[in-house]
């Protein structure tokens, strides 16, 4: 059996092994998040890379009829729970335009540089980020805020009010090169 991927779903207390065992049959592992920490002390230091996406406010709701990430599952839409999403939403959905991508762009590219972060591939679009960055040992989490944070201060500057990303975020692991690669590849297949 091969390993896939592997994430922290977005609920506390699980951490996720996607894994590809003989013919193709696909293996999801939960772990207890008491159980989290050993296998995060050495999944970790093997890891290269990992990809993470991020959304714009209000424009991948869950049950998107594009599919949707919950617990870091892919699932398909659900009209029902995209209008249930769409009642609870408190802003109006946030469409990048041209300028604001490069602003957010440039916002990430140079957080990334001031702290000693390589990024490999980045594609800021007008719903969401898609961005490759090699392994460093700061939580996931903790990486992700910031670059929502520097991007949001950033649009903020050039008259962008209200929220601007959803909360949460999904995160992909590469564990050698081959799969850096093919993440780094989709991501610059998938720029503007």
């Amino acid at each position: 059996m091969g390993l896939g991927a592997c994430w922290f779903d977005s609920s506390p207390g699980h951490f996720l092994i996607d894994s590809f065992g003989w013919f193709g049959r696909r293996w999801i592992f939960h772990i207890p998040s008491r159980q989290a920490w050993r296998l995060n002390r050495v999944i970790m230091p093997k890891t290269f890379g990992y990809m993470l996406t991020w959304t714009t406010y209000g424009s991948w709701l869950q049950g998107d009829e594009r599919g949707y990430v919950k617990h870091g599952q892919i699932l398909r839409g659900n009209k029902k729970l995209v209008d249930l999403c769409e009642r609870f939403q408190k802003e109006h959905t946030v469409k990048l335009r041209h300028n604001e991508k490069d602003i957010v762009r440039r916002a990430i590219l140079d957080e990334a540089e001031r702290i000693g972060r390589t990024i490999e591939a980045l594609a800021v679009c007008s719903n969401h980020v898609h961005l490759v960055a090699r392994y460093f040992p700061e939580p996931i989490g903790q990486t992700v805020s910031r670059f929502k944070n520097v991007a949001a201060a950033a649009l903020r500057k050039h008259g962008r009010g209200g929220r601007v990303w959803t909360r949460g975020f999904d995160k992909r692991f590469c564990f050698d090169r081959e799969d850096l690669i093919r993440r780094i590849q989709y991501v610059k297949n998938h720029s503007p």
